[in-house]
């Protein structure tokens, strides 16, 4: 797997992986749902060279193993042949990931505590980086199109530790809105490399 590749590879992780929700009267940041659907129009930046595509994210459905039942994400770029897949479970403690890996025989994790709230600060290893997370602000988020009220504002950073990346550094944020999740997402990657998500369609 090339830089490129790894690179966008960790940050549909990132999105995928790391999507506020909350149990209990305040907005839900990430609603669960077979059928459900988003689209996002993305850009990978490379030395003044940038190239654009589409990534659409969907629930299939969901499957139940170790006792206990999770919706599976998929997540398909419009110029790769390959797609990732991941399970999550929602639970009134938090956001509940199923093995990074095809492997189900690991355990689960957990990738977010329920309340999701201001300051609040979480890390999690995956087999390629060590990530750093933090709810940094609860604000609008205004797009070209759009505006975007209450939305949740996340900082993440990274350090891989293994493939053409490792002991690389990487920072970045991620907005999500209430019942919707994930609108926009930017990595940076030294010391030239950016990636960004930004949503063009949602489909509950």
């Amino acid at each position: 797997m090339n830089k490129e590749s790894l690179l966008i590879t960790t940050v549909i992780l990132f999105v995928l992986l790391f999507p506020p929700s909350c149990m209990h009267d305040e907005e839900d940041y990430w609603p669960m749902g077979d059928g459900k659907r988003w689209k996002y129009s993305t850009e990978l930046c490379s030395e003044d060279n940038c190239n654009k595509g589409e990534r659409t994210s969907l629930i299939d459905g969901q499957e139940v193993f170790g006792g206990k039942k999770y919706f599976k994400f998929v997540s398909i770029l419009s110029k790769a042949s390959d797609q990732e897949i991941v399970y999550m479970r929602k639970a009134k403690e938090g956001i509940y990931l199923h093995a990074i890996s095809k492997d189900k025989s690991e355990s689960e994790a957990l990738i977010l505590p329920i309340p999701s709230t201001i300051g609040k600060k979480w890390n999690l290893v995956s087999h390629e980086s060590g990530l750093s997370l933090e709810i940094i602000a609860k604000e609008a988020l205004y797009l070209p199109d759009k505006k975007y009220e209450n939305c949740l504002k996340v900082s993440l950073k990274a350090k891989y530790t293994e493939g053409e990346l490792k002991g690389i550094e990487s920072d970045g944020f991620v907005y999500y809105a209430p019942d919707i999740g994930l609108v926009k997402s930017l990595t940076k990657v030294p010391p030239d490399r950016t990636y960004s998500e930004t949503l063009i369609e949602y489909k509950p």
